[in-house]
Order: structure tokens, then sequence, then C-alpha cells
């Protein structure tokens, strides 16, 4: 191999030039795709955040609405009697018009009576023990009392005239309300929602075995490993934080953005696949490269048309009539109109 001040005049400028043209070129696209990617993933974590945040609006709001229509039910004269007989035809009736899987009455010690003639000890539940303290709530997806199925409980305060709590109205509805809710609230063909109750397990989930399962990362992790990203997520979206963050998830790396639910201990989150996410950040890079390419092809390709115009052919009738002296031969003519240094010396000659 020819070491470089062997190399041919043309050759030595032509490759000297591509380098610094090429160092040049893709410092530039370095510093312009570092930009656009910075803008576009800044703008996309921005959207990811208020997309969650205005979720966790719509849950909260259709939340206020699910318990607002059970307190006008609770409120009306013949359920606060806590008298069974004057409740049950009203209750009947409401059940149907909103749609509830049936409505129950609870009084002070818990024991309730349903729509669907079944009755049950609720002293324990959670939802019975906020609303005899004055607390409307949301229960998370339990299992039945009354036919050992998975379902979700709104309970609000049952008041006498004079405003003491004599009992508890809960309605029961389906378990999946909560997943059918944010089920449209997506970014992306691969992106869903979420939601989390305050110990990190699923309420919400398109997939409706998790949350008949009770699929909590916390747990899988002890098992799993490779969910620590994942845990990570979760640990801050139990912490009531918004936030965006990268995670790994069945060997595909998503991104996901969450924020708290007010007026509960959920938590809401948006994830999709990186790859979709930020399918715009690698179509820049990937058109930039292509410019890059054909800026570079183009000048060089110029360039070479330049040297062999400009320097080449000049040096190249130097060497001829170089040659010609060489032998003795001084009957040689070297015209040139060019003003610069080859022009100057081939004028020289003549």
């Amino acid at each position: 191999i020819k070491s470089f001040k062997d190399w041919k005049l043309g050759t030595k400028i032509t490759v000297s030039f591509s380098i610094l043209l090429l160092i040049g070129t893709c410092f530039l696209g370095y510093v312009s795709y570092s930009g656009s990617a910075f803008a576009l993933t800044r703008n996309i974590e921005v959207f990811s955040v208020n997309n969650a945040k205005d979720a966790a609006k719509l849950v909260e709001t259709a939340l206020k609405n699910l318990t607002s229509n059970l307190e006008a039910v609770a409120a009306r004269p013949e359920v606060s009697t806590m008298n069974w007989e004057k409740q049950e035809p009203v209750l009947l009736k409401e059940a149907e018009r909103l749609g509830y899987l049936r409505l129950n009455v609870i009084d002070l010690t818990g024991s309730a009576r349903t729509t669907d003639g079944n009755t049950a000890d609720l002293s324990e539940r959670d939802y019975f023990k906020k609303a005899v303290q004055g607390i409307s709530n949301v229960s998370d997806p339990v299992l039945s009392k009354f036919d050992n199925k998975m379902v979700m409980a709104i309970a609000v305060p049952i008041k006498a005239e004079d405003g003491s709590i004599v009992g508890a109205l809960s309605a029961t509805i389906d378990y999946n309300s909560l997943s059918d809710l944010v089920a449209d609230i997506k970014f992306g063909d691969s992106g869903y929602s979420f939601i989390l109750n305050s110990k990190g397990t699923a309420i919400a989930h398109p997939k409706a075995e998790f949350v008949e399962n009770g699929y909590n990362s916390f747990e899988e992790y002890k098992s799993d490993p490779s969910l620590k990203s994942l845990v990570e997520i979760h640990e801050l979206m139990l912490s009531g934080e918004s936030g965006y963050r990268e995670y790994e998830f069945d060997g595909v790396k998503k991104y996901a953005a969450y924020a708290p639910v007010k007026g509960t201990d959920w938590s809401i989150g948006i994830t999709t696949e990186k790859s979709e996410l930020f399918g715009k950040v690698e179509s820049v890079k990937r058109q930039l490269i292509m410019i890059i390419i054909v800026f570079f092809v183009v000048v060089v390709l110029f360039t070479l048309c330049i040297i062999q115009l400009v320097v080449l052919k000049p040096v190249k009738r130097l060497l001829d009539v170089t040659e010609k002296l060489v032998v003795g031969d001084v009957e040689v003519t070297t015209d040139s109109d060019s003003s610069d240094e080859l022009g100057t010396l081939m004028r020289g000659y003549g």
C-alpha cells in the first residue's frame, strides 16, 4: 500500500477534502439531530404527562358523578327511613334507571339487604366504614359477599332528617367499569391506560385477568427481577407523583406517564412502546443521515470535477511540457488565460 506522499495529487486533494467534509457534515448532523431529538422528546414528555393528568381528572369527575347520583338516591325520604318496605320499591327503580347491578342498604352494624333479595355482613368492608363516617367513596374491585363475584361498590351515607348518619347505601357495579372508563385513553396503537390502588394492585387494565387476579408488580418482582424498572415507576405512582419514565416489561421497552387521581389513593398510568412513541425522533435521524449522505456525495463529485478542471488538467499539460524539455524539445506552447499560480507558471514556460 502506497503511503500518502506517494499518492497522486488529485487523490491527495480529494481524500483530504472528503475527510474534512465528512467530519464537518457529521458534526453538523449530530448537532441538528441532538437539537431536534431533544425538542421532540421534550414535547412527547410534556404531552404524555398532560395526558395522564387529564386522564386522572376524567376518572375523578366520573367518580364524583357516580357518588353524586347515589347520594341523590340516599337523600330520598323513603331511603332515609331505614324501613326496607319503603326503601325496596324505590331502590329497585333507581337500580334499573342508573344501571347498577343492585343497590344495598347497610345499617350501622354492617348488616346489608340487597334489591336482589340477598343479605350479608359488610361490617369489615372499607367502603362501608368510610360511608358511615360520612365519606362517599368508590371501592377497589372486590369479591362480593352476596354472590362471590368480582365487583366494585359505590358507598354513601344515609342521613336522617336531623343530619345524623343512620346507615349506608351502596351500589354494586361491574368491576370492569374502571377499565371501560379509561379504555380509550391512550397514545399510539400499542398504548393503554391502567390504574393502581394504594398497594400497587391493578384495579383497571385492558387485560381483565390483571384485575381479576389482582396483579401486583411488587409481589411479582420477588420472583422476577426483570420487573425492577416497572416497580420503580409504580413506587413513584404510589407516592402520588406525576411524571414520565422509561421501563421494560416482557422484554419490550416502554414509556409511562402517570398522575394521581384526586379524592382517592389511586394513580393512573398511560403507557406505550418506546419504538412507537419515539418513531418521529427516529424518522428525523434517518432523514438527517440521508441528507448527509446525499450532500457528501454531491459535494465530493463536484469537488472532483473542479479539481480535474482547475488543477489536474493544467498540471498534466505542464508535465507534458516538462517531458518534452527533458528530451531537448524546446518548441512548446503553454498558453493559459488563468491568472492563478498554475496559469502564471504555464505562461512562464511559453
